[in-house]
């Protein structure tokens, strides 16, 4: 019963995977696939019947949270095994637990490098800028009225390992402080939530959208690792290559 329990799990989540990956984030948007119920199993690789949209959004209010950091490692197992070089999270990412894992990583195979984005969450933004700027010694001024600020600190940062023992490491803080004085008009570009159009999150419960977003970091990875294999194809030097 565990068993099938767990398969019926995988069929979800890889179902849903396949649905990001082709931009579609709402539970509806898996009827398109009853069209063509086998080839998306045998592209998913699940062997259950593809699930309906009320199923999923049922499975992943049952799911909720609870599977984070197995697909936390999931994704550091896929990166690892296509040998990507080391990248930025996205702010959010930063929490203790995450750090562990990555923490973990570098300790046990010696050759794992990171960089998370930090959020400041519920800090004073002024508070946190002015002792920020006490760090950093390269200031710059690449034009008028505005002024790069560059540093870095070191701070304490407390995990649970996989048998609940809490270990405490030091971590190094970057820091690049952009200040204006005058107003900047524009739109924040988020590429995971653009390019995949997690924008308005599935669900109504944040447990689930928890999951949805978790199964976006997977979706994400293996579309930028199916981009960069792509480049890697030999093109004949007598065809051009257009870039936008």
């Amino acid at each position: 019963m565990e068993k099938a329990v767990l398969l019926k799990k995988s069929t979800v989540l890889l179902t849903y995977i396949g649905m990001l990956c082709q931009g579609k984030p709402k539970y509806e948007a898996v009827r398109e696939m009853m069209d063509d119920p086998d080839y998306y199993k045998y592209a998913l690789g699940i062997s259950y019947a593809i699930p309906s949209a009320e199923t999923l959004r049922q499975r992943f209010d049952m799911i909720g949270d609870s599977l984070r950091k197995d697909i936390q490692q999931a994704n550091v197992d896929m990166l690892r095994e296509m040998h990507i070089e080391p990248t930025a999270l996205d702010s959010g990412n930063d929490a203790s637990e995450n750090i562990g894992i990555f923490m973990e990583e570098s300790y046990k195979y010696n050759n794992v490098s990171f960089i998370i984005k930090r959020n400041p969450r519920q800090e004073s933004k002024e508070e946190w800028q002015g002792s920020v700027r006490e760090c950093c010694q390269n200031i710059q001024h690449p034009r008028d009225r505005k002024t790069f600020y560059i540093g870095q600190t070191f701070r304490d940062v407390t995990y649970s390992l996989s048998d609940n023992e809490e270990k405490t490491v030091g971590i190094r803080t970057i820091y690049e402080i952009t200040e204006r004085t005058i107003d900047r008009y524009g739109q924040y570009h988020s590429e995971i939530k653009t390019d995949i159009d997690v924008e308005r999150l599935s669900s109504g419960k944040f447990e689930s959208n928890k999951l949805v977003l978790e199964l976006t970091m997977i979706a994400y990875n293996i579309l930028r690792i199916i981009g960069q294999e792509s480049l890697e194809i030999y093109i004949p030097t007598n065809q051009s290559i257009h870039t936008f």
